[in-house]
């Protein structure tokens, strides 16, 4: 099922990114990438996190998807989903999934916030999350396009896997593109049972025409 999915995502996305055009040069380092890509997706997005033990304090259990997080202590990237993952451990136990950056762990425990970052490319080509945005990015460089199917599989077989190892009774997406989306197909895959909260931010507004 995530198969199908994940195919009608590139699917959708190939048929967004092909009005952008690109120079010869980028295009040939795309396909570099995509080619490097294709071998490595496998190694960079399964990370299973079944060695990590859980609190078995009794509260209610949230999942975050989040697109932006600090991506290590006192980083400079905008902290309102981290500020509100933590005022919310005294009543759930938290954890949150975000893109991973070079320099980034993969794993830690931020003030009683379980944070996990999933890979979606190489360590160098980790460059479509963080530094402005998603959508700033894609419009800066069109020829990051080709990193949304990927940023899209890694999340939502992380988010798969990180679900059946928390069993959440509340998934928190950020944004309608791309945690709605996630949590929505999220909901629709085999041992999903929890309550979905989308929270879009001024950003979704704006695209959406809202």
């Amino acid at each position: 099922m995530i198969l199908v999915l994940t195919t009608n995502m590139v699917s959708g996305t190939q048929k967004t990114l092909r009005g952008a055009r690109a120079s010869a040069a980028q295009f040939r380092e795309a396909r570099r990438a995509f080619e490097v890509l294709t071998r490595t997706l496998s190694q960079t997005t399964l990370n299973t996190y079944w060695d990590y033990e859980y609190d078995t304090s009794g509260k209610p259990r949230l999942l975050v998807l989040t697109s932006t997080f600090p991506r290590w202590r006192d980083d400079h990237e905008p902290a309102f989903v981290f500020d509100l993952a933590r005022r919310l451990t005294d009543t759930f136990e938290v954890s949150v999934l975000a893109p991973h950056a070079p320099g980034a762990r993969m794993e830690e425990r931020m003030d009683g916030v379980q944070v996990h970052r999933f890979r979606y490319a190489p360590q160098r080509l980790e460059r479509l999350a963080y530094e402005g945005g998603i959508p700033s990015k894609l419009k800066q460089r069109p020829w990051l396009g080709f990193l949304v199917p990927w940023f899209l599989t890694g999340q939502l077989i992380s988010a798969y896997r990180l679900m059946r190892r928390v069993r959440p009774d509340i998934v928190h997406a950020h944004w309608l593109l791309p945690g709605g989306l996630i949590g929505a197909l999220l909901q629709e895959l085999p041992g999903a049972d929890f309550r979905l909260v989308v929270t879009a931010h001024g950003a979704d507004v704006h695209l959406t025409g809202g």
